[in-house]
């Protein structure tokens, strides 16, 4: 059982480095007003090596706590929030980059110079991050197996399911029932039969960006 001690902040201002593309400047600095919750202790082991956590979680709901709310609007009316005149909003983009010794969060888009290629761009679907998933294989050669075997008798039959992406999760989740006949099978439970055969390969995620491509 985790224990925390909470503090709450009603009214918050903070400072961040965001792209800017309009000025020809690699970052800018912009000023918000929004309302933060801060954990100031936890029991729990997973944080004890970090100094801390600044969630960017979306929720579509009017009282959602998303900072990426914050950043990106001119007021939050039921958080009593406004900014003050001259508040441009952030454009609704953020970028992270990660390796094992360091981090970095890009506001309002991305540099370009920090990737190697041009990124892809998919549908959210739901009210948090998440994307169609058409196909999970285990292997990507001829004999890839699929584990998302969607049922085309269903009384709705689908040919993706949503995915949820959290960079904070030290792992991938997949459904262990077939989603009220979603599925033919558990793709969990075909997956782990596989693994028991002694089976190891890859797990191979298809999706579609924006051009259904």
């Amino acid at each position: 059982m985790c224990m925390y001690s909470v503090h709450i902040v009603r009214s918050f201002r903070a400072c961040a480095l965001a792209p800017r593309h309009d000025a020809g400047s690699p970052s800018a600095q912009m000023r918000v007003e929004t309302r933060l919750a801060f954990i100031e202790k936890c029991s729990s082991p997973s944080f004890s090596q970090v100094d801390g956590i600044l969630g960017f979680g979306w929720f579509g709901s009017n009282r959602s706590a998303s900072l990426l709310k914050s950043l990106t609007q001119s007021s939050r009316p039921s958080w009593r929030v406004k900014q003050p005149p001259g508040f441009k909003p952030m454009p609704r983009l953020f970028a992270f980059l990660a390796n094992d010794t360091a981090g970095e969060l890009q506001l309002g888009g991305y540099d370009p110079a920090a990737t190697s290629g041009e990124p892809w761009y998919f549908p959210m679907l739901g009210p948090a991050y998440g994307v169609a998933v058409y196909s999970v294989t285990y292997g990507d050669g001829e004999d890839a197996m699929e584990l998302l075997d969607f049922n085309a008798g269903a009384r709705d039959p689908k040919e993706s399911f949503v995915g949820q992406l959290d960079s904070g999760t030290t792992c991938i989740l997949l459904p262990n029932t077939t989603v009220n006949g979603t599925f033919e099978d558990a793709p969990f439970s075909k997956l782990l039969r596989l693994q028991q055969q002694g089976l190891k390969r890859r797990l191979v995620f298809t999706l579609r960006d924006e051009q259904g491509l």
